[in-house]
């Protein structure tokens, strides 16, 4: 996540749609409100696509842009990611100079 704030692990929410170490990262967005998050797509117990679709179920989250990153690169990979509300996707390997251009783009 990128965000200049401080957070405290131990205020989740108890209403988070997450539990275990997923509960601490949504409870991470929540609390620190990031400018912009990137989503691994491969994430343990709930994949990345999921987390963000949870994410951006919550209106006061929703706003968050979210990059999927991921190894995927099958045709039609990033079009999921889209579809599960990711505002951008880059699949390894890629270059950091095009995805910091993004994150620049997304925070301007």
């Amino acid at each position: 996540m990128v965000s200049g704030k401080r957070f405290d692990s131990g205020k989740a929410n108890d209403a988070c749609p997450f539990s275990g170490a997923h509960r601490k990262t949504y409870a991470l967005a929540a609390e620190s409100r990031p400018d912009l998050i990137l989503m691994d797509i491969q994430l343990p117990i709930i994949d990345g696509y999921e987390a963000t679709r949870r994410i951006k179920a919550n209106p006061e989250l929703r706003h968050i842009p979210i990059i999927a990153v991921t190894s995927y690169a099958l045709s039609g990979d990033d079009a999921k990611a889209l579809a599960a509300g990711c505002d951008g996707y880059f699949a390894k390997p890629f270059s950091p100079r095009v995805v910091l251009a993004k994150v620049h783009q997304f925070l301007a």
